[in-house]
């Protein structure tokens, strides 16, 4: 069976043994620039095709590492395959709602408000205040977002 950490090893590391995935966490660069090491991650990105088993599992990781590589690459190489990981809740959820709406904005703004339309935010409070920000910032307005519960505002 295909590893997804694999993925990891796609992308290697920089000249200085940092690894690639570890560079959009806290917007650090390679010594070559930005486009040289989002392209690192567009090339990873075009990937699925030649090896689907082994990217599909990437979305569906628990853990932060795979999710994040996930979100560049959807940044960088447009895919619509955000929502399985988003609606089974992880902790790179918030994230994973954010580069939905920057990469695909119809259809996050359309998925999220179906998201926060059937679920019950005391249950999933992490993607309902994620889904909700995104949805703000979209232009959404309260009038057109499903309603939530008075309590929660108040945690």
């Amino acid at each position: 069976m295909a590893d997804p950490a694999d993925v990891l090893g796609w992308l290697g590391s920089d000249a200085h043994g940092v690894p690639y995935h570890l560079h959009p966490l806290k917007l650090h660069w390679s010594e070559q620039g930005a486009d040289h090491d989002l392209s690192v991650f567009a090339t990873v990105a075009g990937r699925p095709a030649t090896d689907p088993a082994r990217w599909a599992a990437v979305p569906r990781d628990s853990g932060w590492r795979l999710p994040l590589v996930g979100c560049v690459c959807l940044l960088v190489r447009p895919t619509p395959e955000f929502a399985f990981r988003f609606e089974g809740g992880c902790m790179v959820s918030p994230q994973i709602a954010v580069t939905a709406g920057l990469a695909y904005p119809e259809a996050a703004s359309r998925f999220l408000s179906a998201f926060l339309g059937r679920t019950a935010e005391a249950e999933w409070p992490r993607e309902s205040v994620a889904a909700e920000a995104v949805l703000a910032r979209l232009g959404r307005v309260a009038e057109e977002m499903p309603p939530r519960s008075a309590r929660w505002a108040f945690g």
